[in-house]
């Protein structure tokens, strides 16, 4: 329906209304007026009737054609947001893979080749730093990045199906945290554990990839040296668990836009390089946090700092807390 249509529907309706009332005033009139009069008037009435009828439908009728407008127009404007949306995600992919496929290709390249001129393997290319160890710390990434994009995919289609087991939390945060100590370095750690914690029903190695991911992160985007604290905390049907630390913390704005797929925080000023990474790491923690049926989030530490806390169920039927004093336990 066009604006000239919904411009006469109304001119209508309001000359309908209009005649009405002159037919009132007629018919108040006294009743020996001759029989053409009588007939003029009785026209008049039912042209009312009919414009009227006629502008009702007409108005109803443009009603619905601006309903189905503004239908169409939300799934238009939907459909471009999602194709947007999709174009600046496969951007991103083909951006991130690019750069990050590139480096440690590049560098096993190297490695080979250098090598292969050798014609032999020296006590040099066996040390921890030497070239045989460089082909498989840079292979290892490459796995890694290829197992997040399966993480990734598996996320989005709903087909990750966490395979629990009851496990301590505290021993599987101790196992990632023994594994890390080289990456830590002489950084200061602080673990509260309250008592008699019970065990959690969760996937033990996905969440331990969310444990090592998290705590990567804070050594990543942290000064060299600055502290860094876990606390587990019980509350009534979860426990949460916390990472703390005192580096540059997380902008309001970022705060969700970090668990974006494929969105990176600018290189810290801290005068560290840029992580490597596809950021993928914080969007498949997240994912398998609800997985467990929990929530990942990030809040800004008091003090300066940020705090990222994750939530995981627990059994009723694993038993109450004593009330006693939380475990605190120092590491140097």
């Amino acid at each position: 329906m066009s604006q000239k249509g919904f411009v006469i529907g109304s001119l209508l309706a309001v000359g309908s209304v209009a005649l009405t009332t002159l037919l009132i005033a007629l018919c108040q009139l006294p009743q020996h007026l001759p029989d053409t009069l009588q007939l003029y008037l009785l026209a008049i009435l039912v042209l009312t009737t009919f414009q009227s009828c006629y502008a009702a439908c007409l108005a109803s009728a443009l009603h619905r054609q601006i309903e189905h407008s503004q239908q169409r127009e939300h799934e238009v404007r939907m459909e471009m947001q999602a194709y947007q949306q999709s174009e600046k995600l496969r951007s991103a992919l083909v951006t991130s893979v690019s750069h990050d496929l590139r480096k440690p290709l590049t560098t096993i390249k190297a490695a080979a080749s250098s090598l292969r001129q050798q014609r032999s393997i020296t006590e040099q290319d066996l040390a921890p730093e030497g070239l045989l160890s460089v082909i498989e710390q840079e292979s290892d990434w490459l796995d890694g990045l290829i197992e997040n994009l399966l993480d990734m995919s598996r996320i989005e289609a709903g087909v990750l199906r966490p395979q629990k087991t009851w496990y301590a939390i505290d021993m599987l945060l101790r196992d990632v945290l023994a594994r890390l100590r080289p990456a830590m370095g002489s950084r200061p750690l602080q673990f509260t554990i309250p008592p008699a914690l019970p065990p959690v029903e969760i996937d033990v190695v996905l969440i331990e990839q969310v444990l090592t991911n998290l705590l990567n992160n804070a050594l990543s985007y942290t000064p060299a040296g600055s502290p860094l604290a876990i606390e587990l905390c019980r509350e009534a049907n979860t426990l949460d668990v916390r990472i703390l630390d005192r580096g540059p913390g997380i902008p309001a704005a970022e705060r969700e836009r970090i668990f974006e797929k494929f969105y990176r925080l600018p290189a810290p000023a801290t005068g560290q390089a840029q992580p490597g990474g596809m950021g993928l790491g914080l969007t498949i923690c997240r994912g398998i946090v609800e997985a467990h049926a929990g929530q990942l989030r990030v809040e800004s530490r008091p003090g300066g700092g940020a705090i990222f806390a994750f939530t995981l169920p627990l059994s009723h039927a694993e038993g109450e807390m004593t009330d006693e004093q939380e475990d605190t336990h120092f590491d140097r």
